[in-house]
């Protein structure tokens, strides 16, 4: 009986050092649906190689949700877009690109490579609602105002492949990341933004103040990933001011 309980004692104290070094355990993660077209496979790759023994859960977020989840400590690890606010928290770009237009095939444009953003002054837009992304949402708005009009935004769409799929049916223009253009949406055609767009990010997004094992470890598997890469990554950064990065704050012109 007394080998027993020792035995016990024993396997309980291996569990509890398996579980304080990382080994085992649950990575609660953020993605958003656009992710995917961008490199978000490879990091996805990479946890799932990289962490045996260890459970991914992955929980469909907006950048604005990521964002609060990660304060509140109710997910370790995001991919979201920037601009954002992420005061607070510890990011680290992945993919940087521009913005490009998302056209119907029937529309009047669909057959140029590039085009003015001006000449959209008159097409319905459709964008994310300001509070799932208000980075990006004021980041396209102010793009818009920098070209001489205020966007007419009939739809909303919560993620972009939903805004996409609003622009396959003929229901608008949208602007969206470079990224995107591989999705593969029926009867979308893609144009650069001949008079210069902003470029957005995709980034890797945590709290600095969670000290999970778990988090560490899969943080050290990304950064060595993303480490074999050159150019598509910078370096972490922790955000302390409140404005969104790389918004434009210039008012919108009046059509």
């Amino acid at each position: 009986e007394a080998r027993r309980v020792l035995g016990d004692i024993e396997g309980l104290r291996t569990v509890v050092r398996v579980a304080q070094s990382g080994e085992t355990g649950l990575l609660r993660a953020g993605f958003m649906s656009s992710a995917p077209f961008a490199r978000a496979r490879e990091l996805y790759a990479c946890l799932a190689r990289d962490l045996p023994g260890v459970s991914v859960i992955w929980n469909g977020l907006t950048t604005s949700e990521q964002i609060l989840s990660l304060r509140a400590g109710r997910i370790d690890i995001g991919l979201l877009h920037l601009p954002a606010d992420t005061a607070g928290l510890e990011v680290r770009p992945v993919v940087r690109d521009r913005l490009v237009l998302a056209v119907h095939v029937s529309h009047p444009m669909a057959g140029l490579g590039s085009a003015p953003l001006a000449a959209f002054r008159d097409d319905g837009f459709i964008l994310p609602p300001r509070e799932s992304a208000p980075g990006l949402h004021d980041l396209i708005v102010a793009t818009c105002a920098g070209a001489g009009f205020s966007p007419m935004i009939p739809h909303r769409a919560r993620d972009m492949l939903a805004m996409i799929s609003l622009v396959s049916i003929g229901a608008g223009v949208s602007i969206v990341p470079r990224w995107l253009t591989a999705a593969g949406f029926p009867d979308t055609r893609f144009l650069s933004i001949a008079d210069g767009a902003p470029e957005v990010e995709l980034a890797l997004a945590w709290n600095p103040a969670n000290d999970s094992p778990v988090l560490a470890r899969a943080l050290g598997a990304l950064r060595a990933m993303l480490g074999k890469r050159q150019g598509g990554v910078g370096r972490p950064r922790v955000a302390r001011g409140s404005a969104a990065r790389g918004a434009r704050t210039r008012p919108a012109a009046r059509r």
